[in-house]
């Protein structure tokens, strides 16, 4: 059975997320932060890169920790 979706975790804040999700083809994202409370909270990035159909690139403004959910 073939894999669908990726959810990749970045718990060191970082301006630039690299996403190696070995889907095989064209994805769409989802960017969640976490608030004070570490509740997850769904967020535009400054900008989401396709590289290939294995890999995307986020960038942030600011130094950012949290997740990306890659389908």
């Amino acid at each position: 059975m073939a894999v669908n979706s990726l959810t990749m975790q970045f718990s060191t804040p970082s301006t630039q997320w690299n996403v190696a999700h070995n889907l095989g083809k064209f994805v769409t994202s989802d960017v969640f932060f976490y608030d004070a409370q570490s509740r997850p909270v769904k967020v535009i990035p400054l900008e989401v890169i396709y590289v290939d159909d294995n890999n995307i690139t986020v960038k942030f403004s600011q130094p950012q920790s949290g997740f990306v959910k890659v389908m």
